[in-house]
């Protein structure tokens, strides 16, 4: 009976086999498949012949030459500031500086890669003109002094707007926040010359108040002094003795030094 050769082979060469083995396939994959590893955060489109067919987070396969890395999303909360002119209802214009915070949906990767294909582009030429057009959209509705007064009606305003056409690429609002609003140099010198007009009145408002309260004190200290006058007349008239009696209190003890009338003029003054 034939010996089989398989059952002969001794550990050592059986471990070779093995190690071999492993070594082929490990050489084989590297022309079938490519490693990929994205960042937690992230989230890579995998297109085959150009066409989006998988998504990958962390680490993934593809296949080489057949597929390709196609994009990558950053799926954490992104940030953009853009400066929208605008106007007012009463034709003021002016230039909100507006920050957009917003984050994709990773499960939708494949949907916005068929959509607008790069982040990018998204940053750049989708979301700027949405935040520009919700912008006129809500500041139109006010006059240039209703603006100052209802900021976080517009902000709340061009939330709604953008997050509404956002979802048409599969991204959602986190915050919106006007950061600075920027007036026309028009505008800026007619809020100067009212702020300073509306002083100017003020301080004449003040002064109007003060003379009227000098008025008031003038009148009560002069009603005051004739009410004493007219008291002391009063009392004088009903006690003649007191009026005497003032008199003499008020008299030094010293004798005119002319007497007489005026034909007849007596100088007693001691020689």
């Amino acid at each position: 009976m034939p010996s089989n050769n398989f059952f002969n082979i001794s550990t050592k060469q059986l471990v070779l086999i093995i190690l071999m083995t492993l070594i082929g396939a490990q050489v084989f994959g590297l022309f079938v498949f490519d490693l990929i590893k994205v960042n937690d955060r992230e989230v890579a489109v995998i297109a085959r012949f150009g066409k989006a067919q998988s998504t990958i987070q962390g680490w993934g396969l593809k296949a080489p030459w057949i597929d390709g890395h196609a994009a990558t999303y950053d799926t954490s909360v992104q940030s953009l500031s853009v400066k929208a002119n605008s106007a007012t209802s009463d034709q003021q214009s002016l230039v909100i500086k507006v920050n957009v915070q917003y984050r994709i949906d990773k499960s939708k990767a494949i949907e916005i890669y068929r959509t607008v294909k790069d982040q990018k582009f998204l940053n750049d030429f989708i979301i700027p003109p949405f935040i520009q057009e919700a912008v006129k959209a809500s500041t139109t509705k006010f006059t240039a002094s209703e603006l100052l007064s209802k900021r976080d009606l517009v902000k709340s305003e061009v939330e709604t707007a953008l997050g509404n056409r956002l979802k048409e690429y599969y991204s959602t609002v986190v915050a919106v926040n006007l950061e600075n609003i920027d007036w026309s140099d028009a505008y800026d010198k007619a809020i100067e010359s009212k702020v300073i007009a509306q002083q100017e009145a003020e301080k004449a408002k003040q002064t109007l108040e003060k003379t009227k309260i000098d008025s008031e004190i003038n009148k009560i200290q002069a009603q005051t002094e004739a009410d004493s006058i007219r008291i002391r007349g009063e009392a004088l008239r009903q006690n003649p003795e007191t009026l005497e009696k003032a008199k003499i209190d008020k008299w030094d003890g010293k004798l005119p030094q002319v007497t007489g009338s005026s034909s007849n003029i007596i100088n007693l003054e001691k020689r």
